[in-house]
C-alpha cells in the first residue's frame, strides 16, 4: 500500500498544478485515461485511483461515458452553493429567505432548484451539476435513484434536510416528525374529541411523510376517535362534527370555502389543523391551528453551515401553534 501511495501521490500533486495554473481550465476535459497512463507510465488501476482522489476533494468531477472535468472548486472569491428544494411553497419560501439573510452576499451565490419529489427531475437537476457548487443543501426524498445521485457529491460538501439522511456520514438538518406531532396532537387532545371524526388529506405528492400519517393513526386509535385517511378532499366529506388534518393550502381553502357555504363554522361545527406554517395561516379566518417546525431557525441553521462549513447533525424542534380554527 505505501508504494501504492508513493506512486500516486506526486501523479496527485502534478494533476492539481496543472490546475491551478491554468493548464486545463474550469469545466474543461481532462486528457483521457489512456493519456495519462501513457503520460505516468503506471497501471490503469493508478490511474483511476488518482482521478477518484481529485474528484473526491471537488477538484474534478466525471460524467458517465464522457470523462472528466475541471470543476470550480480552486477559484477563490465567491462561494456557490446549490439549494434544491421539494416546490416553491410558502413555508420554502420562508425558509429561502432566512438562508438568504444569513449569509455574506459578497461572497455566498445560492441558486434555488426544484425536484417536486420527481426522481428524473432530482436526477436532472442535481446530476448535471454535481462539480459545479461549493455546497449542495437538498431535500431528499425515498428512491433509489435520490440516493445513488447524492453519492456522487464529496459528503463534507453534502447537508441533507432530512432524517435520517438518505447517504450517511454527511451533514444533516431535520425535523422530527412522528414523536413530535403526536404530542401535539395530544396536547390539543381535549379539543379535537370534541368532534366525531378526524380525516387527514393525506395526497400522494406527500408520499414521503409517512411518519406524519402513523403519528396520526396513533394518536386515533389511542384516543378512541372515529379517523380516516383520504387522497384527496369532496365536499361531501364536509360534514359537521368533523375536524380535518391538512398539507396542502388548496385543500386548506377548499375545506374553509365548502365549511362556510354549507353554515359550519370553524373552530366549532368543523375543526381544521394543518401542517407547516405560512403568514396567511396566521390571518385567514382568524388563524389556522398549525403543527410546524421553526422555518426561521431552520434557515438560520442552514444558513450558519454555508458560511462556515462545519459538520451539524441539528434537529428543529416542530411546534403546536393553536388558533382559532380547532
Amino acid at each position: 500500500m505505501g508504494q501504492h501511495n508513493k506512486v500516486r501521490i506526486p501523479i496527485v500533486e502534478d494533476i492539481k498544478q496543472s490546475i491551478y495554473q491554468g493548464v486545463w481550465k474550469t469545466g474543461e476535459k481532462l486528457p483521457s485515461v489512456n493519456s495519462f497512463i501513457k503520460k505516468y507510465g503506471v497501471s490503469r488501476v493508478t490511474i483511476f485511483r488518482v482521478l477518484q482522489e481529485l474528484k473526491d476533494s471537488g477538484i474534478i468531477i466525471s460524467k458517465d461515458r464522457v470523462g472528466y472535468f475541471v470543476s470550480n472548486e480552486q477559484e477563490t472569491g465567491t462561494k456557490r452553493v446549490m439549494l434544491c428544494l421539494t416546490a416553491f411553497d410558502p413555508y420554502h419560501e420562508v425558509l429561502y429567505k432566512e438562508i438568504v439573510n444569513g449569509v455574506n452576499p459578497e461572497k455566498v451565490s445560492i441558486d434555488v432548484f426544484f425536484h417536486h419529489c420527481n426522481p428524473d427531475v432530482f436526477r436532472s437537476v442535481v446530476k448535471d451539476h454535481i462539480g459545479y457548487y461549493r455546497l449542495y443543501v437538498v431535500i431528499p426524498f425515498r428512491h433509489p435513484a435520490v440516493r445513488t445521485v447524492l453519492k456522487d457529491i464529496p459528503r463534507h460538501r453534502l447537508l441533507q434536510i432530512a432524517r435520517p439522511p438518505v447517504v450517511s456520514g454527511t451533514s444533516y438538518i431535520c425535523q422530527e416528525f412522528h414523536d413530535e406531532v403526536l404530542a401535539a396532537l395530544m396536547k390539543v387532545k381535549y379539543r379535537i374529541v370534541h368532534y366525531n371524526r378526524f380525516t387527514m388529506i393525506f395526497s400522494e405528492i406527500i408520499r414521503y411523510l409517512d411518519e406524519i400519517k402513523s403519528a396520526f393513526t396513533t394518536f386515533c386509535e389511542q384516543v378512541g376517535i372515529d379517523y380516516s385517511i383520504e387522497n384527496e378532499i369532496n365536499k361531501d366529506m364536509i360534514r359537521r362534527g368533523t375536524a380535518f388534518f391538512t398539507f396542502s393550502d388548496n385543500d386548506l381553502i377548499k375545506i374553509i370555502e365548502w365549511s362556510e357555504s354549507k353554515g359550519f363554522k370553524l373552530g366549532n361545527e368543523m375543526g381544521l389543523i394543518s401542517y407547516n406554517d405560512t403568514p396567511m395561516k396566521k390571518i385567514i379566518r382568524n388563524g389556522v391551528t398549525v403543527i410546524s417546525p421553526d422555518f426561521q431557525q431552520m434557515g438560520r441553521a442552514i444558513s450558519r453551515f454555508i458560511e462556515t462549513r462545519r459538520p451539524t447533525e441539528t434537529t428543529i424542534p416542530t411546534e403546536l401553534i393553536l388558533r382559532n380554527s380547532l
